[in-house]
């Protein structure tokens, strides 16, 4: 072969290697969220405003239907992360296989948010006759809630755990929900989501949270924890209700490239932590957001950790 074919070949050589480098480390930090503009979807933006150009790649929030959709995706290989419910993905690995799906670290506490209109019909009465029926949760027995995307699921478990017989009607999306309860159509909403809530701040007082009271509660406990909600625009606070955590999963990956994007992404995130909590006009979940929680889900841990990382480690602990 002549001077000049040798040079050919190492130049197209040269050429491969620079994309196969280029396409590495293009690979985008892809995370399913939930409703565009709600908590999710704006906690992964600000997240993204402090850790991609720290990181090399753009974070990407993928807006979705809820956690039921995300994991959905997870499991189709679509998004190599997602932010979804923990009381979802323990009762979906009921049904699917999530042997898979890791927790890369835990974020906050999703309040569940049950709704009403204000003027409520007893059982057999009129609208707005001898006042409302509905002062709790418990008095939705053999009523319709409505609920949508990962929320109805959690609106399933709550009704089986609690022994509260109330009916879940699936609805589409937080419009069909609002309009299904205005027209009467269901009694109450439940939601599931970091307060507060983008839609439920949108409201006024036709509206009011409903409380899920200590008896409830305590039946609870298995899969929530107790927690309060306020909502000046509802001119309610510290209402009781209960909360599960929201997770940051990952696909568990074993390519280098990909080993090292999501642990770049949980190092950024460790780092940022305090930054992300104090800069003005953040989510106001931050603020309830701590590294000393651990996930109640098997952690993600890299390639280098799988070989060199004690177990037991804070950040990649694997929970049995």
């Amino acid at each position: 072969m002549t001077t000049q074919g040798f040079a050919l070949i190492r130049n197209v050589m040269a050429l491969l290697a620079l994309s196969v480098s280029v396409s590495a480390f293009s690979q985008n930090v892809v995370i399913s969220t939930g409703a565009s503009g709600n908590t999710y979807d704006t906690m992964v933006k600000q997240l993204a405003a402090v850790c991609q150009s720290e990181i090399g790649r753009p974070i990407i929030s993928k807006p979705s239907s809820g956690s039921m959709e995300s994991v959905d995706r997870l499991l189709n290989n679509e998004v190599p992360a997602a932010i979804v419910q923990a009381d979802v993905l323990t009762f979906r690995s009921q049904q699917d296989d999530l042997s898979r799906v890791k927790a890369l670290f835990t974020l906050h506490a999703e309040e569940v948010h049950v709704l009403a209109l204000s003027q409520t019909q007893k059982l057999g009465g009129l609208w707005g006759i001898g006042g409302s029926a509905l002062n709790s949760l418990a008095d939705l027995r053999e009523r319709k809630v409505g609920a949508w995307g990962g929320s109805f699921l959690t609106a399933q478990v709550i009704r089986l755990q609690s022994e509260i017989g109330f009916h879940v009607v699936e609805l589409a999306d937080e419009a069909s929900a609002l309009k299904a309860l205005r027209d009467k159509s269901v009694d109450a909403l439940l939601s599931v989501g970091g307060s507060p809530q983008a839609w439920v701040v949108g409201l006024d007082r036709k509206f009011r949270l409903l409380p899920i009271t200590d008896a409830d509660a305590a039946k609870l406990k298995g899969v929530y924890r107790p927690a309060r909600l306020s909502y000046a625009n509802l001119g309610q606070t510290g209402v009781q209700t209960v909360a599960t955590d929201a997770l940051l999963v990952v696909r568990d990956y074993k390519t280098p490239t990909m080993s090292a994007m999501l642990s770049q992404t949980r190092a950024c995130f460790v780092r940022h932590l305090t930054e992300l909590q104090e800069s003005p006009g953040n989510h106001a979940k931050w603020q309830s957001v701590s590294l000393s929680v651990q996930p109640k889900w098997p952690s993600y841990v890299d390639l280098t950790a799988r070989s060199t990382r004690p177990a037991g480690n804070r950040l990649g602990r694997q929970v049995p």
